[in-house]
C-alpha cells in the first residue's frame, strides 16, 4: 500500500513534460527563496541569542548559565543546519530529476526553462526588494539552459557521427 504523505514523482507522458519541468523549476526558485530566508532568519535569531547572553552577563557571568545558553545556541544552530540541508538535499533531488527528463525530453524542458526566464525577468523588474534572490535563481536556470544545450548538441554530434560510421 502506498504511503500517503509521500507524493511521488509526476509521470510525464500523463500530464506533460512541460508541466512537470515547470513545476520542478518552480519548486527549484522556491527552494533558493527558502534558503535565502533561512539564511536571514538565523542570523538573526542567532545574534539575538548572543544579545540576550550579553546582556544577561553584564553583572557577571555563571558558568551553568553559560553552559545552559551555548547548548540552546548550538540547538538552535544545528535547527537551522538540518533544515538547510533538507533544502539543498530537495535542490539535488529535483535537479537530478530535471536531469532525467531533459535527457529523453529535452525540447520540453528547454521551452519550459524559457518560460521560467521569462517569468523571473518580469518578476525582477516588479519586485525590487528580492532582486538578489531572483537573479541568483535566475542565472541558475540560465546556466542549467545552456549546460542543456551543450549536453542536446553532445547528442546531436555522437549521432550524426554514429550515422556517418553505420553507412
Amino acid at each position: 500500500m502506498a504511503d500517503q504523505n509521500v507524493v511521488p514523482f509526476s509521470d510525464p507522458a500523463a500530464i506533460g513534460v512541460a508541466a512537470v519541468a515547470t513545476g520542478l523549476l518552480i519548486t527549484l526558485a522556491n527552494l533558493g527563496k527558502a534558503k535565502g530566508v533561512l539564511g536571514q532568519d538565523r542570523k538573526k535569531k542567532v545574534g539575538a541569542r548572543i544579545d540576550a547572553f550579553a546582556a544577561a552577563s553584564r553583572n557577571g557571568v555563571n558558568a551553568a548559565d553559560a553552559f545552559k545558553a551555548r547548548v540552546e545556541l548550538d540547538t538552535l544552530k544545528a535547527t537551522y543546519d538540518g533544515q538547510e540541508q533538507a533544502l539543498v538535499l530537495w535542490e539535488e533531488e529535483v535537479n537530478g530529476r530535471l536531469d532525467q527528463l531533459s535527457d529523453e525530453f529535452w525540447t520540453e524542458v528547454a521551452v519550459a526553462l524559457d518560460t521560467q526566464i521569462a517569468l523571473l525577468k518580469l518578476q525582477e523588474e516588479k519586485e525590487q526588494d528580492e532582486v538578489d534572490e531572483v537573479q541568483t535563481v535566475l542565472n541558475e536556470f540560465e546556466q542549467r539552459r545552456h549546460d542543456l544545450q551543450t549536453r542536446a548538441q553532445k547528442r546531436q554530434a555522437a549521432a550524426k557521427k554514429a550515422t556517418q560510421k553505420n553507412e
